[in-house]
């Protein structure tokens, strides 16, 4: 690299940018609970071709000098403030590998051991490895705390890097960072009015808090932080059916990721209205900050969570509420500013959906894939995530990321198969009305990676999903997770077994007692209630709440 480079690469500037509402719910999210790797975010990055080390590391080093937002440490272990360090805290790992022999699985087993440590935040807030596989490929892995960028960066990263691996010439000049051409055009046609109160717009649109009501199976305060990822292979037809309602209206804006994004969204709007029944629904949508060429001299922008409320009757057609929710997603936009978040904007959601819009084409020319790797651990006040994943822009996928608190996997197989089921009947016409939506109950046939049977999941029988009686379902919940608590109150705590057995005990005492074909119910709410309900239904009843 020359000099002349050299020094441009350490011109930015010497002070770290101040944390945004977003950035100090993290950090106070972090301090917490700081023994979880919550807010920590891992890319892996396949490069088809050998990465010269040395080259990577002066590079790596030189856009870390040259960024101010990656020389961020922890002050100290309470996650009191953060501190800038004047060069690169911690220089890239360099992992050599013979190309010969079990190579893929000494990868996995490397980035295994890697993701199982923490971050020394008091030395720097990323972790960097590099694994050179001789001449066939080189596998860079980057793990960075949630506070220095946001999730859908890592194509941001990989690009930078590269611009300043390709520099290391001879008469290079200083590479020019990647920018977000759709977002700053949004700025630019929605000019900022400084006259306006942007807090008094969120405030109006923010609501009660969310009251955590989707349908999940809950599974005890233990297991709040621990999430599951489930990745959803979307199938052509359905890729097919969001491009097709993209490009016409009522979803069609004027960037295309906002157009796909009003798709998502009225998917999503739909399917909350449908299995929660309730008039406004409410989901967290991602917002950039930073959608200035200010950003530029981060490794990305920071995108902030902001709520997207939406009004949904039940005898509207399905295009009315599609331009509600496109009117709605441009004000969204236009009023996110840079601190718009806070605790009563999140709190007003427990369903987020995220669109995730940069592709990854190469590394220096070299064939790169991009994954977003998860940890398995989460924000207990977000418990479901659907991020649709297009940094291969020709197939892309749905992540959802679940709190095993709420949802089995069952039941999320259900959710990804209901939404995609709710895209192709929009796809299918205008006419169609909200209470005429199918919900299909049956799940994607692609099979689902789930956990350990020890690792905390409730588990449901392997028999395919079907409609099914409130009995046959409590019989198969309680038949595979005996050991397990499903009760927990001032009067202790009762498993399945226990459960399931003080059912069937109630179920022949309401046989002998003659009861027709409802059973009344007059109790408390607390476990006898549970009880007299599972009791009724295993009796071959239903009650009748008094």
């Amino acid at each position: 690299m020359t000099e002349s480079v050299e020094n441009a690469f350490r011109t930015a500037a010497d002070h770290a940018p101040t944390l945004d509402s977003n950035q100090q719910l993290i950090w106070l999210g972090q301090r917490q609970a700081p023994d979880l790797p919550i807010y920590e975010i891992s890319y892996r990055f396949d490069i088809d071709g050998p990465v010269d080390p040395e080259r990577f590391s002066r590079a790596f080093e030189a856009w870390v000098d040259s960024t101010p937002i990656m020389r961020w440490v922890a002050d100290d272990e309470q996650w009191t403030a953060p501190n800038l360090v004047s060069h690169c805290p911690r220089p890239n790992d360099i992992r050599e590998l013979d190309s010969a022999g079990c190579a893929d699985q000494e990868i996995e087993e490397a980035i295994a051991d890697r993701m199982a440590q923490r971050l020394n935040h008091t030395s720097a807030l990323y972790d960097s490895l590099l694994i050179h596989v001789g001449r066939e490929k080189s596998v860079w892995l980057m793990r960075v705390h949630h506070s220095l960028t946001d999730a859908s960066n890592g194509a941001v990263m990989l690009a930078q890097l590269s611009a300043f691996y390709e520099a290391i010439e001879p008469d290079r000049e200083r590479p020019e960072f990647p920018e977000f051409q759709n977002l700053l055009d949004l700025e630019e046609r929605h000019p900022r009015d400084k006259t306006r109160d942007d807090g008094q717009w969120w405030q109006e649109r923010t609501g009660p808090p969310a009251q955590n009501n989707l349908i999940g199976y809950g599974q005890g305060q233990d297991d709040r932080y621990r999430q599951l990822r489930y990745p959803f292979v979307v199938p052509d037809d359905v890729i097919r059916s969001v491009r097709s309602l993209a490009a016409r209206p009522p979803f069609r804006q004027f960037t295309s990721d906002l157009s796909e994004f009003v798709v998502y969204a009225t998917a999503l709007g739909l399917w909350m209205r449908r299995m929660q029944d309730v008039e406004r629904v409410a989901f967290g949508a991602t917002a950039h900050g930073r959608a200035t060429h200010d950003s530029k001299r981060c490794c990305g922008m920071f995108m902030q969570l902001l709520p997207m409320l939406i009004n949904v009757d039940a005898d509207e057609h399905v295009d009315s509420v599609a331009k509600r929710i496109g009117a709605e997603s441009l004000g969204f936009l236009k009023h996110a500013t840079r601190n718009s978040m806070s605790p009563a904007t999140q709190n007003s959601f427990d369903c987020v959906l995220n669109l995730i819009g940069f592709s990854v084409e190469s590394f220096a020319g070299l064939r790169t894939t991009l994954k977003w790797l998860h940890n398995g651990w989460g924000d207990p006040g977000l418990p479901l995530t659907l991020s649709v994943d297009r940094t291969d822009a020709e197939h892309p996928s749905w992540l959802i990321d679940y709190s095993v608190e709420r949802f089995s996997g069952r039941s999320i197989r259900q959710f990804a198969n209901q939404l995609a089921g709710i895209v192709q009947q929009l796809d299918c016409g205008s006419a169609l009305r909200v209470r005429d939506l199918q919900l299909p109950s049956e799940p994607t046939d692609v099979p689902f990676p789930g956990p350990h049977p020890d690792s905390g999941e409730v588990k449901t029988d392997s028999t395919p999903f079907r409609e099914t009686s409130l009995r046959e379902r409590f019989l198969a919940v309680a038949t595979a997770n005996q050991d397990r608590v499903a009760i927990e109150d001032e009067h202790g705590t009762l498993t399945y077994a226990e459960l399931l057995d003080a059912a069937k005990d109630l179920a022949e005492v309401i046989d002998d007692a003659g009861f027709d074909r409802m059973v009344p119910v007059l109790c408390q709410r607390d476990r006898h209630a549970l009880i007299a309900i599972l009791g009724s239904a295993l009796s071959g009843r239903c009650f009748l709440p008094l």
